[in-house]
């Protein structure tokens, strides 16, 4: 019985969510900022490993670092790239995907509307 009904179901992953523009821009600046302030902390935090390095051979944190701002400074410039995006089109709707609506934490803005 579990089986049919899920065949029945969509599953979340079929979910789409649309917003305006207008309305994902202010979470995407809010991403972008999240996202600015994560990639600059590891920029300083590679700096100091790279210091400690020199002196005391720490280059396991040198790579750890090194590797946050390889993935940070991508998902930074993609996150920029939304923000044009809502911004240049405020009135367009845009179909989400779950992973967006928690990517943007718009999950999070209603239920802080509820309470």
């Amino acid at each position: 019985m579990g089986r049919f009904l899920d065949y029945q179901r969509p599953t979340r992953q079929d979910w789409k969510f649309t917003y305006k523009g207008r309305d994902l821009l202010e979470a995407a600046k809010t991403k972008l900022a999240q996202l600015t302030q994560a990639f600059e902390e590891a920029q300083v935090n590679v700096r100091t490993a790279v210091a400690k390095a020199i002196n005391m051979r720490h280059d396991e944190e040198v790579e750890k670092y090194s590797k946050q701002v390889e993935q940070l400074g991508p998902q930074m410039e993609e996150c920029q790239v939304f923000v044009f995006e809502f911004g240049r089109n405020p009135e367009r709707e845009f179909n989400l995907a779950i992973s967006d609506v928690t990517y943007f934490n718009l999950h999070l803005q209603t239920m802080d509307h509820e309470k």
